[in-house]
C-alpha cells in the first residue's frame, strides 16, 4: 500500500505538506518524518566510520547483481549519507536528488528500469551527469518498529529493461534485512550505553554526596574526638591514672587511624577526578627522601641506604614524591617482621630514566594479590587485611601519582621471596648535580 507523503522543496516545508502529483525533482516526505528521523538519530550510525559487516554486504550485492554501484544509504533530513558504498567516492548526496528518498515510502523494493524514462528522475542531476544512473533498485531498511531508515540499493549505468526477477527481489530484501540487523544491534548497544552513562551519572552524584559527607560530617567530629582524647590522656597522666590514660590513648589512636583512612579516600577521589596538579621544581633527590623517612619514625634503624641517594637533581613535585616514598616504605614496614631491613637504592645514568628501589624481605605476594594491591579499595588477601588496617589505597594512589609525573610504579614480588617496588621517573626529569 502506498505510504502517505508530502512534497517539499525550498518553498514548501513539512509544515505546509500537501499531496501533489509527482513533479520532477520533487522530494517525497513520509507523513511520520519527524518520528522516522528520531529513530535514524537514535541508531547513532550517521557519520560513523566504515564497518566490515556493512562493506561486505555492499560488495556482495555488487557481485550478485553484477552492477558497478551498491550502497547502504541512510536518509537524513536534507541528505542521504552512505554507511557503505561500492563504486562511489562521495560520502553523501543531497536528499533532493536522492532516489532513496522515494524508495523509503514503501516496504517493497523500488525498481527503476531506466531513470531517463521515469518522470521522477529524468531531469535528476545524478541521471543527466555523473554517475549517469540508469538502473536503480532499492530495498528499504525497515526497523523492527516499522520505520524506514534508508535503503540497500544497487545502481547501474546501463538500463535494465526487465527490472529484477522475483528471486532477485527476495535476495535484495534479504541483504537489506541483514543490514537492518547490524543497525539494530548498534542501536541497542547505544541504548545500553546511554543507560550505563545514566547509571554512572547517578553513581557519580551519590559518590560526590558521600565524599562531601566524609569531608565535613566525619572529619569535623573526628578531629574533636582526637583533640579531647589527647586532653584526657594528658590529664590522666598528670593525675597518675594509668588505666584512664591507656583508654584515652586507645581512643586517640583509633580516631587518628580512622581519620587517615578518610583522608586517603578523599585523596583518591581528587586523583581520580584529575584535580591533583604538579607544583614542580628541581630538587636534589636527597631532599624528598630525607623528608619521607623523617615522617616514618618506625623506620629508624630498619631502612638501609645502599647506596642512596645518588647525586641527582629531579624535576618533580617534591611533596608528591615524599608522599609516594612514604607510602611505599611504610607499606614495606607494615608487612615485614620487625627484625628485617628495608633497602633503598637508586639506578641512574645520564640520559636514562631514574629508578628508586625499595626492597624488603617480607613474605611477598602472588600475582593475583599484587593486582588487588594496585587497585583501589583492595588489599592483598585476607591474611594481610586481617593483620593490617586500612582500605588498600596506598599503592593505588602512589601509582597514579607516579603516572602524573610521566613515570611508573613497578612491583616485583613472589611468595616468600620479598618485594621490590621500583619508582621510575622519565629521563627528562633527571640531571646530575653540578660539582
Amino acid at each position: 500500500m502506498q505510504a502517505s507523503v508530502a512534497w517539499s522543496d525550498k518553498e514548501v516545508g513539512p509544515s505546509m505538506a500537501r499531496s501533489d502529483p509527482i513533479r520532477p525533482l520533487g522530494v517525497p516526505i513520509p507523513i511520520n518524518e519527524e518520528e522516522r528521523l528520531a529513530v535514524v538519530r537514535s541508531c547513532n550510525i550517521l557519520d560513523t566510520l566504515a564497518e566490515a559487516v556493512f562493506d561486505r554486504l555492499t560488495a556482495l550485492a555488487s557481485s550478485i547483481f553484477d552492477v558497478p554501484i551498491a550502497l547502504i544509504s541512510l536518509v537524513d533530513r536534507d541528505r542521504q549519507w552512505f554507511k557503505s558504498k561500492v563504486g562511489l567516492e562521495v560520502e553523501q548526496t543531497s536528499r533532493r536528488d536522492s532516489f532513496c528518498a522515494h524508495a523509503i515510502l514503501n516496504d517493497p523494493v523500488m525498481v527503476v528500469p531506466d531513470a531517463r524514462e521515469d518522470p521522477r528522475f529524468a531531469e535528476n542531476p545524478l541521471v543527466t551527469a555523473a554517475p549517469f544512473i540508469r538502473f536503480y533498485a532499492g530495498a528499504p531498511l525497515v526497523t523492527l518498529d516499522g520505520f524506514r531508515l534508508g535503503t540497500l540499493c544497487i545502481i547501474d549505468t546501463m538500463p535494465h529493461p526487465d527490472g529484477l526477477s522475483q528471486k532477485e527481489l527476495d535476495i535484495l530484501r534479504d541483504l537489506a534485512g541483514v543490514a537492518v540487523y547490524g543497525i539494530e544491534f548498534g542501536r541497542e548497544a547505544a541504548r545500553e550505553a546511554a543507560k550505563l552513562r545514566e547509571q554512572l551519572q547517578h553513581a557519580g552524584a551519590a559518590k560526590q554526596r558521600f565524599l562531601r559527607m566524609m569531608s565535613h560530617e566525619l572529619r569535623t567530629p573526628l578531629n574533636a574526638i582526637i583533640g579531647f582524647s589527647e586532653l584526657v590522656e594528658r590529664q590522666a597522666a598528670s593525675a597518675g591514672n594509668s588505666e584512664q590514660q591507656d583508654y584515652a590513648g586507645h581512643i586517640g589512636t583509633a580516631g587518628r587511624h580512622l581519620l587517615t583512612m578518610i583522608e586517603r579516600v578523599l585523596e583518591w577521589a581528587r586523583v581520580e577526578r584529575g584535580e591533583v596538579r604538579l607544583d614542580e621544581r628541581e630538587v636534589a633527590l636527597s631532599e624528598p627522601v630525607d623528608t619521607a623517612l623523617a615522617l616514618l619514625p618506625d623506620c629508624n634503624g630498619r631502612v638501609i641506604l645502599d647506596p642512596f641517594p645518588e647525586k641527582v637533581l629531579l624535576k618533580c613535585d617534591p611533596q608528591i614524591v615524599v608522599q609516594v616514598l612514604a607510602n611505599v616504605v611504610d607499606n614495606s614496614l607494615k608487612h615485614c617482621a620487625d627484625d628485617t631491613a628495608i633497602t633503598l637504592s637508586t639506578k641512574w645514568s645520564e640520559g636514562e630514566p631514574l629508578s628508586i628501589l625499595v626492597a624488603d624481605q617480607g613474605p611477598g605476594i602472588s600475582e593475583e594479590q599484587l593486582q588487588e594491591a594496585l587497585n583501589a579499595f583492595e588489599q592483598p588477601g585476607d591474611q594481610f587485611s586481617r593483620k593490617h588496617g586500612g582500605i588498600g589505597l596506598g599503592l593505588a594512589i602512589s601509582r597514579k601519582l607516579m603516572e602524573l609525573h610521566g613515570g611508573q610504579l613497578r612491583v616485583k614480588t613472589s611468595p616468600s621471596s620479598g618485594t621490590v617496588i621500583e619508582l621510575v621517573f622519565p629521563a627528562y626529569r633527571c640531571s646530575a648535580e653540578s660539582e
